[in-house]
């Protein structure tokens, strides 16, 4: 039989997860590790104040749903949502988690803008983006960063 040898990390590596008592009570220690949501976003470069195209995306359904999110420093980003040029969110605060927009399609092209009403404490103005077709299958999972004015652009086509 096989010498057993005790699971864990081999000898003098580090563990990056440190579980110690305080009073009485757990206290969960990770080294080096700040959650993105509470560090500074990227550079606002001068790039970021160009549109930004996201693609297109073919779909045989009735609507999509998109779900978006700051998935960088969450400090107050803020969009408008356009449908074929026409607003229909207004002012929607990007937070940590996702907030689901409900998006109707017509037959043909269907453009989407987000447009970056600010860039908050901490430019650009940053997100995650999913978009879901109506049978719950992902159509696309983008991010953008953004100067104010600017806009991410995504193309639906209903077919």
């Amino acid at each position: 039989m096989p010498e057993e040898k005790p699971l864990g990390f081999p000898e003098g590596e580090k563990k990056p997860l440190k579980m110690t008592t305080d009073n009485g009570l757990m206290k969960y220690e990770l080294e080096n590790f700040t959650p993105k949501a509470f560090t500074k976003d990227k550079e606002a470069k001068k790039e970021f104040g160009s549109d930004q195209y996201l693609g297109d995306y073919l779909t045989k359904g009735d609507y999509v749903e998109l779900y978006c999110r700051d998935h960088e420093f969450v400090d107050g980003d803020k969009v408008n949502i356009y449908l074929n040029g026409i607003i229909i969110q207004r002012s929607v605060s990007l937070t940590a988690g996702y907030r689901p927009i409900l998006v109707s399609l017509k037959t043909g092209f269907n453009t989407i803008e987000f447009e970056a009403i600010n860039q908050g404490t901490s430019g650009p103005n940053t997100a995650e983006l999913i978009l879901f077709d109506d049978n719950g299958q992902t159509l696309a999972h983008k991010e953008w960063n953004l100067l104010t004015g600017a806009k991410a652009r995504i193309v639906v086509v209903k077919n």
